[in-house]
């Protein structure tokens, strides 16, 4: 650092404050008493006796800081790039400790801002040489370019390119007329980070566009029949953009809907060749690949903000980038030399749609990086249903796909380096019109909080103003009306981070949102030197925000000292062990620019435990080398020295701890042995009802194990959509299958196929296909197809009857006590009537032949929408009762009463939990030999949410007489105190629903409510359902009535629909596995793909754990469906199928050390696998495991094994069976004890 030198009018004007400061009250500088140790300095803290958490906005008056970012409207009409705003840097410019601020102006020169402690500043005369007048300027950076020790600055233009200016040390900047980086045109943020290890700061410059082409052009100059071309080929017609045009335009989107869509500019890569020296990197292509290296190059994007962050913690810095409009995200892994590569498709599911701008952070403090990218969307009822929604170009059905949503991203790391997006689930889905963003722990309780800037000149979203704009301008082409739309001035948003992944706003309680204006960049610095982070923010036609953090909670904060020419220790990694919060691990990385248009300076605070006197601090500095301290103490600062080589990596007091080897995954993926793909057709749900909430014709398929051929194998049976074949594959007992062309089993299906259901009887394996009639709406067509399978070959038997309820799921059971398996037939929804009830059947055998149960079924007419059915003996009396999940509406539990069931759903305690179910099991989660119940549901990281304490209600209706369905769903709104719409004006258009034509504008349609709207009887016809929960549930059987338990947090990331029991693990507690997505959503609507099959570890209590996919070694991309459990090796280890709509059936193998106890039932001639019985270890020393029940059907379209892989937690003395006719025994284990076969009394007879 070179030496500072005082000009004389500023010491005499910080002299001045100093007594101001003890006349009138306000705070003395604060100079530090650094304590020097061996490897860095430490110096006390004073956290002052603020209000508590949060901010106080200081005035201008009392800072000395009257910068005011101005733009006219004139400017916004030449540009409305120049909207976007300006920047703001922190850093301490002149060496003398305090952070200094530097505001970068649209029109009119930037503002220099010298500290001189208790807030004041006082602004630097022109001779600092970086006003940049009339530039436009836009983001601002200081960093050490040249490696000097202090701080230079890079200065950024919509129209004027980038400027580089070298500070003197003392505060004094001059222009860098070395450097190449100030040829691009629309520059907004600058990220700076080594990035091929040699030890200086490489540039990487976001582009936006200089001007807009609606700046450039007439409106009517640039209409899509002047500039595409559309030529017919062979294959089509093909699209493409005029080269008059070529420089502004392109063909986006999929081949069914591509379109022109306007272009942005290629960001810009420097290398830094040292001194400050910058090279540009021209064979892009070469240095940013695909992801599996391929050179691909920078595209033609918005951008708007870059980051540099060490995304996978491999020492590297990678590099993450936000574009504006349909231009995605761009995520570069750093491959160690400073090329990048893609970030693999799978590992971010989805993006938004303007991404603004992106902060990092371990939000939940699991030792993973998370990422959190803001975009637009309203929180506001009233302002969300006004906005306009864009659609991405990229499609949702497709796995590997990455589309984009009108709404913030929140990507949490699985651990692996994929993410799970759960902004819905956080609650950070919608934070207004967003620009900067900082994760920043604002109370200081070691979990990192949320701000985000807020607000835009002219609302060009609304869509009333859109409409309007939209008749005048075909009027007057040639006209601006950009400035016409209304302005839309916010308050800035603060969320506390509640340490469970989700965030509660504190936007007023810790003073962030101070008033409505138009915020854009946001820079965090100690103004103050009390050791927490103060902010600051650059507004538009308002004056600077300068807030002062008033927090007083224990802190240690640090900054580093680094070896140039990395002098402040840029990538490096920064760690507190023993700090608030349990002490669990916090975690920072020292980074430079990366924050819209703006910068702030590499200072870490942490939260302390201020009983805690040995705290440890770590820092990994960017060329590998690491130093420990221990005995670190709250209310300290500390700044720490860069080691001067690699093998002097400690000081005093340090240590180190060695990296574990990678375990093996649990799964082994063998999918390749079927190779095997569901088909799906394409159908418009949609056109049949407009306003469904979701497709209803992807539901499928289903898959079951089913020994078939009856050689002691169970062979694998998938489902299939229309036009499809159902897949039999066929086991060869060491876990090859061999696919199996059954005839007109295997024919191509007429319709969709839904639960396959088998079980063994003396005549052969029935054999029993649920079929729908949803996309075709005939009664006669049958609900289900029913095959005899012998050893001669396949029998069709006399199907079950049709009806204008389509068939859902299946279950079977001996439910009337004479020996032979009888049938449920489960209705899923009436054709176009959605969600009016359904209707569902029971069948009794008589002799293999299925007759309609009329007196039962009389009891489940108008049932409602069930998805999922089982049978289950959940009083311990030895029939089986029946259960059944419904969307939207409650579970329902009928108790078997000698064959006749009766409703026990409300007495039981299930009537009170309404949800949108897609599925139901049972298994015994506590051990205690009774069935407890998992239902799967939607999640809670959707836009659906049950944040009011009110339920989610869906009306519906026939208005227009067609027999087509009209639906509202509609959620409560505290603002406006009643039941509103969830969906736009727009919606309800082209349906019948009759308030459209009275609410002519999107405003006074989002500020009505549903009884305002229906006024004049139109709703008096309407019917309702309601939900109060979205949760995946377990409901614990407490002898005779259920306790309601949301599963882990990691379930509810996405909708999830097969939930299966097994013991994965041998250990003697239930496990249980959900199949989870679902991409067929409406347009707009954010696809549910957070999931991966997720696997919960049961703890025996009713606990369970959540095992990661690279753990467990499941890892589903898709929309899974159903899934079945088999030992299909033979190895006693439960092994697992998960089917997949449209996509790959998915095996796996499981590979875990320990085995269980295999268990097969021998039943009677008319149940030979005892379907409907349930088995339990019984141990030596006296206790017993769970209670497993063999059944037909479950979860979800499927069937597991009735062969029963047993885990067990003690040694094993007997095995008690509850038969399916209610006898109990007890049998001993005898012969081989990992395989016991049990035969039915009745057979030894």
């Amino acid at each position: 650092m070179k030496k500072q030198v005082w000009p004389v009018g500023t010491v005499m004007l910080a002299l001045f404050a100093i007594l101001f400061g003890f006349l009138f009250g306000c705070e003395a500088p604060t100079e530090r008493d650094w304590k020097q140790e061996e490897g860095y300095r430490w110096a006390e803290l004073d956290p002052g006796s603020g209000s508590g958490p949060g901010f106080r906005k200081r005035s201008s008056s009392a800072t000395g800081i009257e910068f005011e970012n101005q733009l006219t409207d004139a400017d916004i009409k030449q540009n409305q790039h120049f909207m976007n705003g300006s920047g703001v840097a922190a850093g301490d410019i002149n060496g003398d400790g305090w952070p200094d601020l530097y505001f970068a102006q649209l029109n009119g020169p930037n503002h220099l801002y010298e500290n001189l402690g208790g807030f004041s500043f006082r602004a630097v005369p022109d001779s600092a040489d970086v006003p940049h007048e009339d530039r436009y300027s836009t983001g601002v950076t200081f960093a050490d370019i040249d490696g000097d020790g202090d701080l230079d600055l890079l200065v950024g233009s919509m129209s004027h390119g980038t400027v580089a200016y070298l500070n003197d040390g003392d505060g004094q900047f001059s222009r860098w007329d070395r450097s190449p980086i100030e040829t691009g045109m629309g520059t907004t943020t600058f990220a700076l980070a080594d990035i091929d290890g040699d030890a200086d700061l490489d540039l990487y410059v976001t582009n936006y566009k200089e001007r807009s082409a609606e700046d450039i052009y007439a409106r009517d100059e640039i209409a899509t029949e002047n500039i595409v071309q559309r030529e017919r080929t062979d294959d089509g017609v093909r699209v493409s953009i005029d080269s008059s045009f070529s420089d502004h335009f392109a063909i986006v989107g999929a081949e069914d809907v591509r379109g022109p869509a306007e272009t942005g500019e290629v960001d810009a890569l420097y290398l830094n060749q040292g001194g400050g020296s910058f090279r540009s990197v021209e064979a892009l292509e070469e240095r940013f690949r695909g992801p599996e290296g391929t050179p691909r190059g920078l595209a033609h994007d918005w951008g708007l903000n870059a980051s540099f962050q060490d995304l996978n913690d491999d020492g590297h810095p990678d590099l993450y980038v936000n574009n504006d409009f349909w231009t995605p995200d761009r995520v570069w892994i750093n491959q160690g030399d400073g090329v990048f590569r893609a970030i693999d498709p799978l590992a971010l599911r989805n993006q938004s749609f303007s991404s603004m701008t992106v902060d990092f952070a371990d939000i939940n403090r699991d030792g993973a990086l998370d990422i959190f990218a803001t975009e637009m969307l309203s929180a506001q009822h009233t302002r969300r249903l006004r906005q306009h929604t864009p659609q991405g170009p990229f499609p949702a059905d497709e796995i590997e796909s990455r589309p984009q949503y009108n709404r913030n991203s929140l990507y949490v790391n699985r651990g692996d380096n994929t993410y799970a997006e759960v902004s819905y689930y956080s609650g950070l889905e919608a934070t207004e019109w967003s620009w900067g963003v900082r994760f920043q722990d604002v109370d200081l309780d070691g979990y990192a909080d949320a701000l985000v800037n807020t607000g835009f000149s002219h609302d060009v979203q609304d869509m009333d103003s859109r409409r309007e704009m939209g008749r005048r301008m075909s009027r007057a082409p040639e006209q601006r009306f950009i400035t016409e739309y209304p302005p839309l001035r916010l308050r800035n948003k603060a969320f506390r981070n509640e340490g469970d992944l989700t965030f509660a706003d504190k936007s007023a309680e810790w003073g962030y949102a101070t008033g409505d204006d138009i915020s854009h960049g946001l820079a965090t610095a100690d103004f103050d030197k009390d050791g927490d982070l103060d902010l600051a923010t650059n507004r538009l036609n308002a004056p600077a925000g300068i807030y002062e953090n008033e927090t007083t909670a224990p802190r240690i904060a640090v900054q580093l000292s680094g070896r140039p020419p990395n002098t402040n220790g840029i990538g490096a990694k920064i760690t507190l062990e023993g700090g608030a919060g349990d002490g669990a691990p916090q975690r920072r990385e020292i980074t430079a620019g990366g924050e819209y248009l703006s910068s702030s300076t590499p200072t870490v605070v942490f939260a302390a435990d201020a009983e805690n006197p040995d705290h440890t601090l770590s820092v990994e500095w960017p060329d590998g080398t690491q130093r420990v301290i221990d005995s670190v103490r709250a209310n300290r600062i500390y700044e720490i020295e860069q080691p001067s080589a690699p093998d002097d990596s400690s000081s005093a007091n340090s240590s180190s701890t060695p990296s574990s080897g990678k375990e093996q995954p649990i799964f082994e993926d063998v999918s390749g042995r079927l190779s095997h793909q569901h088909h799906e057709n394409e159908y418009d749900d949609f056109r049949l009802q407009p306003l469904l909430p979701a497709k209803l014709s992807q539901q499928g398929p289903g898959l079951s194990w089913i020994d078939y051929d009856a050689d002691g194998d169970e062979d694998l049976f998938i489902g299939t959509g229309q036009g499809g074949q159902l897949a039999v594959y066929e086991n060869d007992g060491t876990g090859a299958f061999t696919a199996r062309d059954l005839g007109t089993l295997t024919d191509t299906a007429a319709v969709d196929q839904t639960t396959i259901l088998g079980w063994p009887t003396e005549a052969g394996t029935q054999i029993m296909i649920g079929t729908s009639n949803y996309e075709v709406q005939n009664a006669k067509r049958p609900s289900a197809r029913h095959v005899l399978a012998r050893e001669e070959g396949l029998t069709p038997q006399k199907p079950i009857p049709g009806t204008w309820s389509a068939t859902g799921p299946l279950a079977a059971a001996d439910y009337d006590g004479d020996g032979d398996v009888d049938l449920f037939v489960g209705g899923r929804l009436i054709r176009g009537q959605y969600p009016w009830d359904a209707s569902s059947r029971l069948f009794r055998n008589a002799e293999g032949t299925f007759a309609l149960d009329q007196k039962n079924s009389d009891t489940f007419l108008n049932l409602g929408l069930v998805t999922g059915a089982l049978f289950t003996d959940y009083d311990g009396d030895g029939d089986p009762d029946l259960l059944l999940s419904r969307a939207w509406d409650s579970l329902k539990l009928y108790r078997n009463d000698r064959g006749t069931f009766r409703n026990v759903t409300d007495a039981v305690g299930l009537a009170q939990h309404t949800g949108w179910w897609n599925g139901v099991t049972t298994g015994d989660f506590t051990g205690n030999g009774q069935p407890d119940i998992v239902a799967t549901n939607w999640g809670t990281n959707t836009p659906y949410q049950i944040d009011t304490g009110r339920p989610l209600r869906m009306y519906y209706g026939d208005f227009n007489r067609d027999r087509r369905g009209e639906i509202i769903e509609a959620r409560y709104d505290p603002e406006l105190n009643g039941y509103v719409p969830r969906r736009k004006r727009s919606a309800f258009e082209s349906a019948s629903v009759p308030f459209t034509s009275r609410e002519n504008s999107f405003r006074s349609f989002a500020n009505s409510t549903l009884r305002e709207l229906l006024k004049g009887g139109a709703g008096q016809s309407l019917s309702v359902k309601q939900i109060n929960t979205l949760q995946h549930t377990l409901f614990v059987n407490e002898g005779g009535t259920f306790s309601a338990r949301p599963l882990p947090e990691e379930a509810q990331f996405t909708a999830a629909f097969h939930a299966g029991v097994a013991d994965y693990n041998a250990d003697g507690h239930e496990d249980l596995f959900l199949s989870q997505n679902f991409f067929a959503v409406r347009p707009t609507f954010p696809r549910l793909d957070a999931g991966r099959g997720l696997w919960l570890k049961g703890d025996g209590t009713g606990g369970f754990e959540p095992v990661p996919g690279h753990v467990s070694g499941v890892t589903v991309n898709g929309e899974q469906r159903g899934a079945a459990f088999g030992d299909f090796n033979n190895d006693g280890r439960a092994d697992l199928a998960v089917s997949q709509n449209g996509a790959a059936t998915k095996l796996y193998v499981n590979r875990s050390e320990a085995t269980g106890l295999t268990v097969r039932l021998m039943g009677t001639p008319l149940n030979q696998a005892g379907i409907g019985s349930s088995v339990r270890l019984l141990y030596k020393n006296g206790t017993a495991g769970p209670r497993r029940e063999i059944r037909a059907g479950g979860g979800y379209y499927s069937q597991r094994s009735p062969e029963q892989v047993l885990g067990q937690s003690a040694s094993v003395e007997a095995i008690e069976v509850r038969w399916f006719d209610g006898r109990v025994d007890t049998a001993r284990v005898t012969g081989d004890p990992t395989r016991q076969v049990i035969s039915h009394p009745q057979n030894q007879q």
